[in-house]
């Protein structure tokens, strides 16, 4: 079998290329694979995508998932088909990434949300856009979106900001504020409450509605980079400078903490939807066949489809790197801080944010330590404090001596500290729809893991991990599974022993290329070579037709009475 591979270029820091370097040479080994990457970024053996000839090969086969490097296979799907490795059901980044104006708004921006996610996904890309915050306003005064970091003297807000007012609604709002001249500030509470123009500074107080909403929307028009900013290449949008803000609630006046981290910081609006619009619908709808990781999302292919589509489920792979040795010495040999050495030893890999579940794993580890104290957590990857703020938290729990964060670590670093690990944590929720690379890393190395119950991880071995569900349990089902497997070292090494077998018998890299091609063998061709599957019972015969009913999972029967 020829096969033209579309993928991430080498040298791309990308879960996905990592993936496909992985996989590649057990690939060749049984089909002739040629690579091509994204024009004007190839290297080594790849090509460009515009020295592509289609016809020449038996195969198109995209390596994609929801990274924004990814935005050039969505034209090639659409004029040239062919089948998709489609890692992540949400396609968010990719998405933004190839057509800007989803970003922009405007009625293109909305034309294109229409085609990309239908009716449901255009409504909460409109809501999220307009910087709706998350949840209903609590009951405490508190910033929400649009805000820069705090500075000793207050905080500067972006274009549009919000504070939640809190309950019951306060009666009267005082800013200390500066309001560079050219710029006006819009302040409603459901609806327009005051407007002040610039230049100002100092107080200025501002009625409200009584039993209004708990939400006052801050808008300020007029922007433009001052002299200081470009000299510094400071390139935030700089609305108003808020000095401090105070509310009047039954008679009391009461101060917002200018220096709290709002929920979703350094997100706008339409980012912390992201969960919640794949705007995938080119890629779901053009390709002609696909694989996946799981039933899950072979499901929701089908479903957005509705027709009989060629789908395989292919496990992600995993390597044989599993070591014996003393781990004590692996976490001294790595410069890990001395208490960690004796410790048992929780790794988690990927940058440090709330959708991984950083928060609960934190309540959980400190739950648990009250009567296993020597429960340690490495966190390897990156911090984004302006998504989660790892210290903060660490702090409040009382976990400063217990959690340690790497930062960005090469891949061969990240082996030798999952090799250290007693247990690997991968919890996700919510979730782009994969499977993690993480998880399969650890198995990798024999570790077992920590994972949460979603329905995208229900093909993984239950004797291999264990799992949590998301929900109000999560934080005391952390905490009763970590004293578990801490007191029973017996129980952790039948797990890793079921890890070993399910890469040898199942994930290894040259079973995952061999379901590749099973695959492969029996889909159509690409649409460009005018090939379907009518085409391929008269050149295969019966035999070959009736292996592809076997092994795709088209969902004819289904699919047809929806």
């Amino acid at each position: 079998m020829k096969i033209a591979l579309i993928t991430t270029p080498a040298g791309a820091r990308s879960g996905i290329g990592d993936y496909t370097r992985h996989l590649l040479p057990a690939l060749r080994e049984s089909a002739e694979v040629d690579l091509y990457v994204e024009a004007g970024r190839e290297s080594h053996d790849e090509r460009s995508v515009n020295d592509l000839a289609p016809r020449e090969y038996d195969q198109l086969l995209y390596q994609l998932g929801n990274e924004r490097q990814h935005a050039f296979m969505a034209p090639l799907i659409r004029a040239l088909g062919g089948t998709v490795m489609l890692h992540d059901w949400v396609l968010f980044d990719l998405a933004l990434a190839a057509w800007p104006e989803l970003e922009r708004g405007g009625l293109r921006g909305s034309r294109r949300a229409w085609i990309e996610g239908g009716f449901e996904q255009w409504r909460i890309l409109r809501e999220a856009r307009r910087g709706t915050p998350d949840s209903a306003p609590g009951p405490e005064l508190t910033i929400a979106g649009g805000w820069h970091d705090a500075e000793r003297a207050g905080r500067w807000c972006a274009d549009r900001a919000q504070v939640v007012l809190g309950a019951p609604t306060p009666d009267a709002l005082e800013l200390d504020v500066v309001l560079p001249a050219g710029r006006t500030l819009e302040m409603s509470q459901g609806g327009p409450l005051d407007e002040l123009a610039g230049p100002f500074d100092g107080v200025h107080a501002v009625p409200l509605r009584p039993g209004g909403e708990g939400v006052l929307d801050l808008r300020v028009t007029g922007i433009a980079p001052t002299p200081e900013q470009q000299a510094h290449g400071d390139t935030r949008r700089l609305g108003l400078f808020l000095r401090s803000l105070r509310v009047r609630r039954d008679g009391e006046w009461e101060a917002l903490q200018l220096s709290a981290q709002p929920p979703g910081a350094g997100e706008s609006g339409l980012s912390r939807a992201r969960f919640d619009l794949p705007l995938n619908r080119t890629i779901v709808r053009e390709a002609d066949a696909f694989l996946v990781h799981n039933q899950w999302m072979a499901d929701k292919i089908r479903a957005d489809r509705n027709a009989p589509t060629p789908i395989a489920v292919v496990h992600h792979g995993a390597d044989r790197r599993w070591r014996d040795g003393d781990r004590r010495l692996t976490r001294v040999e790595l410069g890990l801080p001395p208490k960690y050495t004796d410790s048992f030893l929780l790794v988690s890999l990927g940058a440090v944010q709330a959708h991984k579940r950083v928060g609960p794993l934190l309540e959980g580890l400190a739950l648990a330590r009250r009567t296993r104290p020597e429960l340690r957590l490495v966190l390897v990857g990156e911090e984004r404090p302006r998504e989660f703020d790892l210290r903060m938290h660490a702090r409040r729990l009382g976990l400063e001596d217990a959690v340690h964060c790497t930062g960005y670590v090469e891949e061969a670093e990240a082996w030798d500290l999952l090799s250290a690990a007693d247990l690997a944590v991968n919890l996700r929720g919510p979730t782009s729809g994969g499977a993690s690379g993480g998880v399969f890393q650890a198995f990798s190395l024999g570790r077992s893991a920590l994972i949460t119950d979603a329905p995208q991880a229900r093909e993984i071995p239950a004797d291999t991990v264990r799992r949590v569900a998301l929900g109000a349990s999560e934080v005391d089902d952390i905490a009763k599974t970590l004293s578990e497997l801490a007191t029973d070292p017996a129980h952790l090494r039948s797990m890793e022993s079921a890890v070993r077998r399910f890469v040898e018998d199942e994930c290894h890299w040259s079973h995952v290329a061999a379901r590749y091609l099973e695959a492969m063998s029996v889909f159509p061709a690409a649409k460009c070579a005018k090939k379907n599957l009518f085409r391929l019972v008269a050149d295969y015969g019966e035999k070959q037709a009736a292996k592809a009913r076997e092994t795709v999972e088209a969902g004819a029967g289904d699919a047809g009475r929806d």
